[in-house]
């Protein structure tokens, strides 16, 4: 089991039947999707390469929302993905990201895919990151959220620990996920 799997396997026993998501870009958050099948939710999405896995699921209703397609990513970004997020109320986001910095930000270095994602996590209840080691600090230009925002970091990142440690004190749950603990 990989990394990413981990993590989102441990982020995958957040999510109880019934419940709204949303899912952002990256291939972290697409792993995640791939553990969702046959589990009855909803679950609203830009990321191409989610609707793509699920779907075929009957169980999930499966929101696609609107926008430019930015190729690099296989997602839907732009006004139109913001406003479509204007419309809806999610108990959950799980979004990737470029980077975390020591303070906790955020980072990207997509700018075209930083206002959606900001949408979501207006649009979401709790939000929760899914980044593995190799995103701290990572790289990004472009602040998505701050530590306020978040709700949960899900990561293997155990040699961070300033980092880890400044998530803990701006009240973020961190999550270690390690292939291990998630066989248990």
């Amino acid at each position: 089991m990989t990394a990413k799997d981990a993590i989102t396997a441990q982020a995958a026993t957040m999510i109880e039947d019934g419940q709204s998501i949303i899912l952002d870009s990256g291939t972290t958050v697409y792993r995640l999707a791939r553990q969702l099948h046959g589990r009855r939710l909803t679950v609203i999405t830009n990321n191409l390469v989610v609707y793509e896995e699920l779907a075929e699921d009957d169980s999930i209703d499966l929101m696609l929302l609107g926008g430019m397609v930015i190729r690099e990513s296989r997602s839907l970004d732009g006004f139109m993905a913001e406003n479509n997020l204007r419309q809806v109320h999610a108990d959950w986001l799980f979004m990737g990201a470029c980077g975390v910095r020591p303070g906790g930000q955020v980072m990207d270095t997509t700018v075209a895919e930083v206002p959606a994602r900001r949408a979501m996590i207006a649009a979401s209840e709790k939000v929760v990151l899914l980044v593995d080691q190799g995103k701290f600090p990572g790289t990004g230009m472009v602040k998505i959220c701050g530590p306020e925002d978040l709700h949960t970091v899900v990561t293997n990142a155990s040699s961070d620990d300033a980092t880890l440690a400044a998530l803990k004190e701006a009240g973020v749950k961190v999550m270690l996920a390690t292939p291990a603990a998630v066989n248990d």
